[in-house]
């Protein structure tokens, strides 16, 4: 009887781990971003950020003989710019990222 109580316990240890959510970025968009309209104060701007969210996740983790730490970060950026003009088009047409290597340089 007390080993399959502990059996019992053990498998719903093992299965409460597996069900577990992997955490997340970018996978729920605020009702914000539905806006398309430019207040009246900034209506005579080229461009103009109607909405902009940016999330981080760490995941730290321990690996090789030594246990060697690695943090690695995922960022999910959202943003909503209204362009209103040309020059508007030909200075938000091209985004620039910086990321790292493996030898840590950018």
């Amino acid at each position: 009887m007390k080993q399959t109580l502990i059996f019992l316990l053990l498998l719903m240890l093992y299965t409460g781990n597996l069900n577990a959510q992997a955490p997340s970025v970018g996978e729920t968009i605020e009702p914000e971003f539905a806006i398309t309209t430019v207040p009246e104060k900034w209506s005579k701007e080229s461009a103009v950020v109607i909405g902009q969210k940016s999330e981080y996740l760490f995941t730290r983790l321990v690996s090789g003989k030594r246990y060697t730490t690695v943090v690695r970060i995922k960022e999910y950026v959202h943003k909503r710019i209204k362009l209103q003009d040309k020059n508007a088009l030909e200075k938000f047409s091209t985004f620039y990222y910086v990321t790292m290597g493996k030898d840590g340089q950018a």
